[in-house]
């Protein structure tokens, strides 16, 4: 392409292609920057500025107002496209929620009262024998460069993890987005 300009910039080669088959699809004529350096080596795609699309100057308007169309209609083109027996997914806060059990420890203490439930109706006599050292021979001293706590930096960093775990959680999030996707 003579006169191209670079329409959006990709951070993975998957987002890339489907793109720029979007824009193939609806007559555009695109192109990808960059993507032969994101199927051998992903880790330069960020030092080369992401993966481009370039579409001809005449197109660039058109192709940006369908990109802007295909994102703020996404949810009613799905629901169109869909068969009568799809699914369609629903946003879900399982991530946050699970992450939040995990950070709180609650699935560690329903896992040990789980223990010691099973500790105390499993008879003794049903498990092998322990067998422990006489002596203990040596012990580690815990030589380290590191500080022996978190600190202060490790505590705020979680106390931001978990506000930022919340706010997940608890946010409502608008029906169709109100904003524009990166060009």
């Amino acid at each position: 392409m003579t006169r191209s300009v670079i329409l959006r910039r990709c951070a993975t080669l998957p987002e890339a292609l489907i793109c720029q088959a979007l824009l193939t699809d609806r007559g555009f004529l695109a192109s990808l920057d960059n993507a032969e350096h994101a199927a051998m080596d992903w880790g330069m795609v960020s030092a080369l500025g992401g993966i481009q699309i370039r579409v001809p100057v005449s197109q660039a308007d058109d192709a940006k107002k369908c990109i802007i169309d295909q994102v703020t209609h996404a949810d009613e083109i799905l629901e169109q496209a869909a068969l009568p027996g799809d699914d369609i997914p629903q946003k879900s806060r399982w991530k946050a929620v699970s992450m939040l059990l995990i950070y709180f420890g609650i699935i560690e203490l329903v896992g040990s009262f789980g223990l010691i439930w099973l500790d105390k109706i499993v008879p003794s006599a049903w498990l092998p024998p322990l067998n422990q050292p006489d002596e203990v021979i040596s012990y580690w001293i815990g030589g380290s460069i590191a500080p022996p706590g978190p600190g202060i930096d490790g505590l705020v960093f979680l106390f931001f993890l978990v506000l930022l775990l919340v706010w997940e959680l608890f946010s409502s999030r608008p029906a169709t987005s109100n904003q524009e996707p990166q060009l």
